[in-house]
């Protein structure tokens, strides 16, 4: 006899693209999805249905994240865009509620209308897979943007998580002279094993050594003013992390440092493989839920 999870049927309400490559691989393990929010790519072929449609699924499935601005959903593709009010005061007793890095204001305001909420982007699989999506664009972005090869370029990354290791697992392979940038032993270690060289975060200023390129994958402050002024000029500034970033952009700017914004890279550069492995995830909390 099929499970809660097999018999679930899911509705998709909003998000980028990787959330239409979500719905398109539930589709192909013979879930019953409906689509809300995507108005804008109907010329390519996306049905949607209205939003009180959508909310008589067994399964909700919004976006990473749930909201940008507190407002409406994130939904870049709706037309018009869909109130977070609006859905709530609408939203079913008792609902399954799936979304991505959901912070406890939106967890709290879909619980108190009595949804069950479950968060895919904290099942471990999706963040090893989502750290190596992010860990390819990053590379691409060093392939692309530096005038030179990376073989026997030094290169720094900041952080030892799982973007950074798997980051500097790429860069070694490519023959770059790699040093990792963190706090943590064990992880300075890990990175270590991996070819690279380790230092630690204090190091990153009037000692550090000179680099053609820093990432840094850290979302707190750690490279400052004192820090880049100890960086060739012409070092590439790679930002990685989320808000509140890394890298002071005011002191980048001033050193006459060029720096980019990397942010989002799987749904930027990798939807269809981001959004297949959302749904695996989705998949895998489905069947826990009883």
């Amino acid at each position: 006899m099929a499970d809660e999870g097999d018999r679930c049927a899911f509705s998709v309400i909003g998000g980028d693209k990787r959330l239409l490559f979500a719905a398109r691989r539930l589709q192909a393990a013979s879930r019953r999805v409906k689509l809300c929010g995507f108005e804008l790519l109907e010329n390519e072929g996306v049905t949607n249905v209205p939003l009180s449609e959508a909310l008589g699924s067994d399964a909700l499935v919004f976006g990473l994240p749930f909201t940008k601005n507190g407002i409406s959903l994130n939904a870049p593709y709706a037309k018009p865009s869909v109130s977070v009010r609006e859905m709530l005061s609408m939203l079913p007793v008792g609902k399954r509620v799936f979304l991505g890095g959901a912070d406890d204001r939106v967890t709290a305001q879909l619980s108190a209308v009595g949804a069950r909420v479950y968060d895919y982007f904290r099942d471990p699989v999706l963040l090893e897979r989502n750290a190596r999506l992010t860990a390819e664009a990053l590379l691409g972005f060093l392939i692309t943007e530096l005038p030179v090869g990376l073989s026997g370029l030094p290169v720094g990354v900041v952080g030892a998580g799982r973007i950074a290791l798997s980051l500097t697992g790429l860069l070694v392979a490519c023959g770059a002279d790699v040093t990792v940038f963190a706090r943590d032993r064990l992880q300075l270690a890990r990175a270590t094993l991996l070819g690279a060289d380790a230092a630690g975060l204090s190091d990153l200023g009037a000692e550090c050594r000179p680099l053609a390129a820093l990432v840094n994958t850290v979302p707190a402050p750690v490279a400052g003013a004192e820090a880049l002024s100890a960086l060739p000029k012409n070092c590439l500034l790679l930002e990685a992390a989320s808000a509140p970033f890394g890298i002071d952009e005011t002191a980048a700017e001033q050193a006459g440092m060029r720096l980019i914004r990397a942010s989002f890279l799987p749904g930027r550069f990798s939807p269809e493989s981001a959004g297949a492995y959302i749904a695996d995830a989705i998949e895998a909390m489905s069947r826990e839920v009883k």
